[in-house]
């Protein structure tokens, strides 16, 4: 039985990443070439946040125009 729980933190990652991507019309193409992945890759990092390196994670956060040090506060 695998009773991995999810980080909290992690979970606000892919709610906010989701959620301002939506609201920005960006697709996830997009985002994934200014990140220089594929859009497969983005996908797979986007359902599980911890795999983004740092640099994926700051580039993504200006990006979207996110503060990463306040990320879970985001709403």
């Amino acid at each position: 039985m695998n009773d991995k729980k999810e980080n909290p933190f992690l979970e606000d990652i892919r709610d906010t990443f989701a959620a301002t991507m939506s609201r920005q019309k960006l697709k996830k193409r997009e985002l994934a070439h200014r990140l220089g992945i594929t859009p497969e890759t983005l996908r797979y990092k986007l359902d599980s946040p911890g795999r983004f390196t740092v640099g994926e994670y700051r580039i993504a956060c200006l990006v979207l125009n996110l503060n990463p040090k306040t990320l879970s506060n985001n709403e």
